[in-house]
C-alpha cells in the first residue's frame, strides 16, 4: 500500500490506555470536529496540542488551522507522563525538526469515520503517524489502496491528502494518537 507505511510495533501504548480510561472527562472538551454531516461526527477526540484555543473563531473555522505554531493543551498536563515515552522516540525516529498537532481520537465500536481528505496547511506541511491505543482485527484504517488492520502498539504513517477512513465492526472502542511530526525528508513512498 503507497498511502499507509507501517514503522513500529509493540510501542508501550498501556499506560497511555490506562490513563486515558482513568480521565474519561477528557474527551470531547473542544467538538468542533465531531459536527452533524463531519467525517468525524460519530467519534470522540481529546485535544493535545494545536493552534492556541485562543485563536478559534466558529464563524471561520477553516482559518484554524492556517499557519500557526502548535502549543500543548491542558489536556497534555494530564497524560503527559504516558505520551513522552511514545511521542518523543518516534520524532527522534523519523528525524523530526517540528511537532505540529496531537489528537487521541476514539471510534465507538460499531462506528466509523467517514472518507475524507485532510484539509488546510497543518494537514499538508505536517507528516501524520498514528500510534494504535486500542484496537481490534474487526476494526480496519481504509483508503483507496486497501485496508490495514492495526494492533495495540502498531505505528504508522499515513497520507492525508487521500480520502481515507476508519471502520469499527467490533464490540470495543478504538482509540489512536495521531501525531503530526516534520521533517526535511520525507517519507518514502513505495509502490
Amino acid at each position: 500500500m503507497r498511502h499507509i507505511i507501517k514503522i513500529g510495533q509493540n510501542v508501550p501504548v498501556l499506560p497511555l490506555h490506562n490513563a486515558i480510561l482513568r480521565n474519561p472527562t477528557l474527551w470531547n472538551r473542544y467538538p468542533e470536529r465531531s459536527f452533524q454531516g463531519s467525517p468525524h461526527e460519530d467519534i470522540d477526540d481529546i485535544w493535545v496540542r494545536c493552534r492556541a484555543r485562543s485563536a478559534w473563531d466558529p464563524k471561520h473555522p477553516e482559518k484554524f488551522m492556517g499557519v500557526h505554531d502548535s502549543v500543548w493543551y491542558p489536556e497534555y498536563h494530564e497524560l503527559k507522563s504516558a505520551i513522552d515515552p511514545i511521542l518523543f522516540p518516534l520524532a527522534m525516529n523519523v528525524q523530526a525538526d517540528r511537532i505540529g498537532g496531537i489528537l487521541i481520537t476514539r471510534v465507538p465500536a460499531g462506528k466509523s469515520v467517514k472518507p475524507h481528505i485532510d484539509p488546510g496547511w497543518h494537514a499538508s506541511y505536517y507528516d501524520k503517524y498514528a500510534v494504535q491505543v486500542a484496537a481490534t482485527p474487526e476494526q480496519k484504517w481504509c483508503n483507496e489502496d486497501g485496508e490495514m488492520v492495526t494492533l495495540p502498539g502498531d505505528v504508522y504513517w499515513f497520507a492525508n491528502n487521500v480520502p481515507h477512513w476508519v471502520t469499527n465492526e467490533s464490540a470495543v472502542d478504538r482509540i489512536t494518537m495521531i501525531v503530526c511530526l516534520h521533517h526535511a525528508k520525507s517519507i518514502p513512498q513505495t509502490t
